[in-house]
């Protein structure tokens, strides 16, 4: 079922897409719902926005990921009915992104849909009597958290273009709300983080009684919803330069929690389930149509014992790319199974996070004994210091092993461009560029 509300300048929808064991209250029409049905919501009716939001994001991941990931040539995506995955996002003589793509608009009108959701839920929330004090602070926990997810994934898809963040008000987005910076946006992620945390701890044990999906498991209490709030901060401080937050953060977050594995974290879930859904980055290898390809320097990156070059597999024949002059040698497998989970974040990124923290305030020591947590337990050798490094060094080794780690999950674009560094991205063909940032979209012009 669909709630659909107008949104921004008549282009951007509110999609509330419902997990399918999640039915809708009578009271609330699934056919046209309105913002006013929601101003008094019943718990059940908090609940199936929660559900929606969730299954929202759900649905519109792969417009994240994977533009963001062939731009940042962690691999190719060929389909043959998509021309535009092997020219234009991987600036092929020169070109530019198109601003009324689906690459552009895709994420874009998710992420603000979903912030529709959650102010919808504030509000309301808000303004219920029908909803114990705690419920009312676990339902703000959860959408002041999830809307700090969509204004980062937005910052980082427009950079330094800049995005609107006052949209609460429709009307008053309809007048012309101003676009404003990344560094805002980034303040406005940290200051929802922040103040949902808070809530989160007068939101009593158990998140107010309302459920989350398969994918939060171990973080669906309002103890371990907090962990995971603390793990997006966490994220959110060291894109803004804050280490001594992002340390705070960090301690705070599942990074240390007793029993954690390097996947342990908070995931979007998929099933073959009548009318569930499945993952959409999963693709068989082999396969000559629908390809994601591997950057082939990528396999040279560590020792073959390193498990984590399991994410890549030797194709028993080379692919073309189409007419593109692209051949696909590996074809990427982060997947394995369409039933496959997708990570939201993990304790791997936060190994990462915790190694990048200590080398920005000059630990480069203890860098580097959190870079081998990570490597240690994918069968690497340890990283050792060399005598003399430079923090530059050892974040240079920081974004390796991210690279590593991370690879197919959408953050080596982001990585090396908030380090100055897209220029060390290697291009596939020559007269390629290496984009900066999506345009804004032709309908907020």
């Amino acid at each position: 079922m669909k709630k659909y509300i107008k949104l921004i300048n008549g282009a951007l929808l509110v999609s509330i897409f419902m997990l399918n064991a999640c039915k809708l209250e009578p009271q609330i029409d699934p056919n046209s719902p309105s913002i006013d049905g929601f101003k008094n919501p019943t718990k059940g009716q908090v609940q199936n926005v929660i559900t929606g939001t969730i299954g929202n994001l759900r649905t519109n991941l792969a417009f994240w990921i994977d533009p963001i990931n062939v731009i940042g040539r962690e691999y190719i995506r060929y389909t043959p009915s998509e021309p535009r995955w092997t020219s234009e996002l991987l600036g092929a003589g020169g070109g530019g992104l198109d601003n009324n793509s689906f690459y552009t608009n895709g994420g874009y009108n998710a992420s603000y849909n979903n912030i529709r959701n959650t102010n919808i839920l504030i509000e309301g929330t808000t303004a219920s009597t029908s909803l114990s004090a705690e419920e009312k602070k676990a339902a703000l926990g959860f959408a002041k958290t999830f809307q700090a997810l969509e204004f980062l994934r937005l910052a980082m898809h427009q950079w330094d273009g800049g995005l609107r963040l006052d949209v609460k008000d429709v009307d008053k987005v309809k007048a012309g709300v101003p676009f404003e910076s990344k560094e805002k946006a980034l303040e406005l992620c940290s200051t929802l983080l922040n103040e949902s945390a808070a809530d989160l701890d007068a939101a009593g044990a158990n998140l107010g009684g309302f459920k989350l999906p398969a994918g939060f498991a171990g973080l669906n209490t309002s103890a371990g919803f907090k962990k995971f709030n603390r793990a997006l901060a966490a994220r959110v401080f060291a894109y803004r330069g804050d280490w001594a937050n992002a340390q705070s953060a960090l301690a705070a977050s599942f990074m240390n929690d007793a029993g954690a594995t390097m996947k342990t974290g908070a995931y979007i879930n998929y099933s073959t389930a009548s009318g569930d859904a499945l993952n959409p980055l999963f693709l068989v290898i082999n396969a000559a149509g629908e390809l994601r390809g591997a950057d082939s320097t990528w396999i040279g990156l560590s020792e073959m014992m390193d498990s984590r070059l399991m994410k890549a597999k030797r194709r028993t024949t080379d692919a073309p790319a189409g007419n593109s002059g692209l051949k696909v040698r590996y074809d990427a497998q982060i997947y394995t199974s369409n039933q496959d989970p997708i990570a939201i974040i993990r304790r791997e990124e936060l190994l990462l996070l915790d190694a990048e923290v200590k080398a920005n305030i000059g630990s480069l020591s203890d860098a580097a004994t959190a870079i081998n947590v990570v490597r240690v337990a994918a069968g690497a050798s340890p990283y050792a210091l060399p005598a003399g490094a430079t923090k530059d060094d050892v974040i240079t080794q920081i974004l390796k092993e991210r690279r590593l780690s991370l690879f197919g999950e959408g953050h080596r674009w982001i990585d090396m461009r908030r380090y100055g560094r897209l220029n060390q991205i290697t291009v596939f063909r020559a007269g390629e560029i290496v984009h900066t940032k999506f345009p804004r979209p032709l309908f907020e012009k």
